[in-house]
This record gives C-alpha cells, sequence and structure tokens, in this order.
C-alpha cells in the first residue's frame, strides 16, 4: 500500500513539474525571442523597443501563468485549488522562467550581442550630454555606468529579478481568482 501510495505521489508532483516546466519555457523563450529580435533587427530606438516589457513581456507573463495555474488545478487538484496552492503553482513558473531567461539573456549579450546595443547607448547618451554641455568628465563617469549596468551579467540579473517578481505579483493576484475553494476553511465537526 505504501508503494502506491509513493506512486500516485510522485506521479501528481511530476504533472506538476511538467506543467510548471512547459509554460517556464513558454515564458523565457517567447520573451527572448521578442527581445532578441528587437535587438538584432535594431528596433530598440524605436516605440517598439522601448516599450517591449510592457508590450510584450507583462502579457506574456500574465497569460501564461494565468493558464498555467488553471492547468494546475484542472490536472492535480479535478478543479478544486485553494489560494496557496495556486500561488506556489504561480511562484514556481515564474521562477522557472526567471532561471531561464536569465541564462538565455546572459548567453546572448555575451556572445551573440555582446557590443552593439551598448555601443548605441553609449553614442545615444553622449550626443545628449553634449547638447546638455556636461563636462567631459562627466559624461565619462555616465559612459562607464552605462557599460557597467548593460553588462551580460546584470542583463541576467535583470531578467532574473524583474521576472521573479512580476511573476510573484501576478500570482498573487491571479491565484485570488483562479482558486476554487478556502485555504483556511477546514469544517471539523461541532464538539460538543
Amino acid at each position: 500500500m505504501t508503494y502506491v501510495i509513493l506512486a500516485v505521489s510522485f506521479y501528481t508532483s511530476f504533472t506538476i513539474m511538467k506543467i510548471q516546466l512547459k509554460y517556464g519555457l513558454i515564458i523565457a523563450i517567447t520573451f527572448a525571442t521578442i527581445t532578441f529580435t528587437i535587438l538584432s533587427t535594431h528596433l530598440y530606438d524605436t516605440f517598439i523597443g522601448r516599450f517591449s516589457l510592457l508590450l510584450f513581456f507583462f502579457p506574456t507573463l500574465t497569460i501564461c501563468l494565468i493558464l498555467g495555474i488553471r492547468e494546475i488545478r484542472e490536472k492535480k487538484y479535478h478543479n478544486e485549488i485553494n489560494y496557496a496552492q495556486a500561488l506556489f503553482g504561480g511562484i514556481a513558473i515564474s521562477a522557472i522562467a526567471a532561471l531561464l531567461l536569465s541564462a538565455l539573456f546572459y548567453l546572448f549579450f555575451t556572445f551573440a550581442y555582446p557590443t552593439e546595443y551598448v555601443d548605441f547607448l553609449i553614442k545615444a547618451n553622449k550626443e545628449l550630454l553634449e547638447e546638455l554641455q556636461k563636462s567631459p568628465k562627466e559624461i565619462d563617469e555616465i559612459i562607464e555606468n552605462i557599460k557597467t549596468v548593460n553588462e551580460p551579467s546584470a542583463q541576467a540579473g535583470n531578467a532574473l529579478t524583474t521576472t521573479l517578481i512580476a511573476g510573484i505579483i501576478i500570482s498573487a493576484i491571479a491565484s485570488a481568482f483562479l482558486r476554487t475553494k478556502d485555504t483556511f476553511n477546514i469544517q471539523q465537526p461541532d464538539k460538543k
């Protein structure tokens, strides 16, 4: 009997992990593809490039988290999920997406696109700073800051923290709407 319980427990945990991995991959690959397309086609100086986080990332993250939590609710909990279970599922999807997206950004900014975006930022900011009549020393400090902030490890760290924080917030909100039972409402028989 113990082996049957362990087998069922492993299967249900494996089911949840598959769902979380699937939606984490969808989030990471979708946003990485959009970001890399924007950078490689030089659209970063356009409306789409400047607002890609709002236009693509948050909607993709929201939709995938909602779909992932719904699938977990249906396949694991037979449409009976409480807030804590839904929140944990969403946070796990977000964590997987954050790790994958962070790794993809690091690889992309290290090997595929190491300097062009930073060079664009330096050029654009240098022209602006010269128009504002900043001293050469101030311009050099700002350029060094731009280089530091846009290193591959910094880009990966930004992807990790943004995805994780946004995922936790979106999961917390979505879980409130997707739950089908109360977390702490345990019906106990009356004691007389």
